[in-house]
């Protein structure tokens, strides 16, 4: 109460400051992962080695995914076939007899047909998946729901407390001392970044607000499955199977009719529904990121015998395109490579935010009392700045070679690479803690730049396309990973070299109180 009579925005600023604090290690961590989560479909390429040098074009793969479905799954309920786009360079053939099975796949080379064997590996999903839920499921929903939601407070206050927000924008004075400097770095890339923090911030909550909101699908009887059935709409399940063979008709013909009728848009899948039966029907889906809507792409039905259009599932009702919206603003699907770069940067500028508060956090306190006077709590809070922020990098660096290292044939090998990487983030907390702070900062980021400074020459251990070799093939997304791993290389040596050179904070003198007049 005390706090609030010293007026709103001094209230405010209490506000952002310890309710950013509190969570500022998960945010990093979710923002870090959702930022990478933009190339999603680049990194699990550059980590499945197998598939880089497959070749997009031709029709022989759509014939062979056919051929390789009718031998290995001819009574199968359905088969689903991934057609390859600009991001994903393969074909895709699953078979589905009613259950799971994640060895019902097979993955084939377009241009020959060949099939390909690509290793496990948690690929870039694995940023996705850590970005929604922390590899948490429903628990992590609500923890990073709660964090998120704190992020959105801290956006708000933020604004609340920085009256001169645009000359704070324009304002950077690496001169000044380190927590002031630090503190520019904070306004300025927070007002740079602000559109985009408050868009993906409000969206991140509106994709999971069935989550966390269910009192209106309580009071209306649905639950969530109907719910995400009602916002994700598909055609109707088709009839059961006759048990009477039939020919399926020529699947090339009917893409190209759904192309035309999506006016250019291309198909991304072809799902058909009891083949070699009579009664045969094929979905065809328009590619996912055609429109910025997200999770309601328009399908087109065809009769599987005769090729005959059953129906166009064209139009949602109008809830489903609202939450296909937010949905679609915060996975950004629809984005061109220009402006998915722009918004990796603006992901990282938001981390850059976070973490820049995290420090000058600790720089006040150290001002304040002195670095060898620090109480228990800060010491901690300094450690898990460290951990949080350089081990995450440390950690995504060391999930990368574990994708080159560890045996391609190797048992549950997804999960390796996610113990390697949590392994790894937990270690570098323990060093933080033993360590001095700023040799702590040093050696995760070198250790880090390290690592991704190397990371072009882990092809001789798991094959695949050298950097060189992508280069002059053009294949971009193998290229990129590892010329995005190399600038932030040098990002990390050169961050880690002015943490070095950082003189310790000494207490800030206190005026000295005058003495009492003595008595006459």
């Amino acid at each position: 109460m005390d706090r609030m009579k010293q007026g709103f925005r001094q209230s405010m600023a209490w506000l952002h400051t310890w309710g950013g604090l509190l969570c500022t290690w998960l945010l990093f961590a979710v923002f870090f992962a959702g930022s990478l989560s933009f190339y999603r479909e680049e990194l699990t390429l550059w980590m499945q080695p197998e598939l880089h040098q497959a070749q997009r074009g031709g029709d022989d793969g759509l014939a062979a995914a056919l051929a390789v479905l009718q031998q290995r799954a001819p009574q199968a309920r359905s088969w689903t076939i991934a057609l390859p786009g600009p991001r994903d360079p393969v074909i895709e053939a699953r078979w589905n007899h009613g259950k799971f099975d994640r060895k019902a796949v097979v993955v084939l080379d377009p241009a020959t047909g060949r099939a390909l064997e690509p290793r496990e590996t948690v690929g870039g999903s694995f940023f996705r998946n850590f970005h929604f839920s922390l590899m948490l499921k429903r628990t992590g929903y609500w923890i990073v729901g709660m964090a998120t939601l704190m992020m959105l407070v801290a956006l708000i206050t933020g604004v609340v407390i920085h009256k001169k927000i645009f000359k704070d924008f324009f304002t950077f004075r690496p001169g000044k001392s380190k927590p002031r400097a630090w503190l520019d770095v904070h306004n300025a890339t927070g007002v740079m970044a602000l559109p985009f923090l408050l868009t993906i911030t409000y969206s991140g909550l509106l994709t999971l607000a069935y989550v966390y909101m269910p009192a209106g699908m309580i009071a209306g009887g649905i639950d969530s499955e109907r719910f995400l059935s009602e916002i994700s709409p598909r055609q109707e399940p088709p009839e059961a199977r006759s048990g009477k063979p039939a020919t399926l008709t020529a699947l090339a013909p009917l893409l190209e009719q759904a192309r035309r009728h999506w006016q250019g848009a291309a198909p991304g899948s072809v799902t058909i529904h009891h083949p070699g039966d009579i009664a045969a029907v094929i979905d065809v889906a328009r590619r996912r990121g055609t429109g910025i809507t997200a999770r309601i792409e328009p399908v087109m039905r065809f009769d599987g015998v005769t090729g005959r259009l059953i129906a166009a599932q064209e139009q949602s009702a109008p809830g489903a395109v609202t939450y296909g919206a937010m949905y679609g603003l915060h996975v950004a699907w629809f984005a061109e490579p220009f402006l998915r770069g722009l918004l990796f940067v603006m992901g990282a500028m938001g981390c850059l935010v976070i973490a820049s508060g995290a420090v000058v956090w600790g720089a006040k306190r150290r001002e304040q009392h002195g670095a060898t006077h620090a109480a228990v709590g800060y010491r901690a809070a300094e450690s898990l700045n460290v951990a949080g922020i350089a081990g995450m990098a440390v950690a995504t660096a060391v999930l990368l070679w574990a994708n080159r290292l560890l045996p391609a044939e190797l048992a549950e090998r997804a999960l390796a690479e996610r113990q390697w990487f949590f392994g790894a983030w937990l270690l570098c907390l323990p060093h933080a803690l033993l360590r001095p702070r700023v040799a702590a900062w040093r050696e995760q980021l070198w250790l880090a730049a390290i690592l991704l400074a190397l990371l072009p020459f882990a092809v001789r251990f798991s094959g695949g396309l050298s950097l060189p070799q992508a280069l002059l093939q053009g294949r971009g997304a193998v290229a990129g990973v590892e010329l995005a791993a190399l600038a932030f290389a040098a990002l990390l040596a050169w961050a880690g070299y002015r943490i070095a050179s950082v003189k310790p904070a000494l207490p800030r003198a206190r005026p000295a109180r005058p003495l009492p007049e003595a008595a006459a």
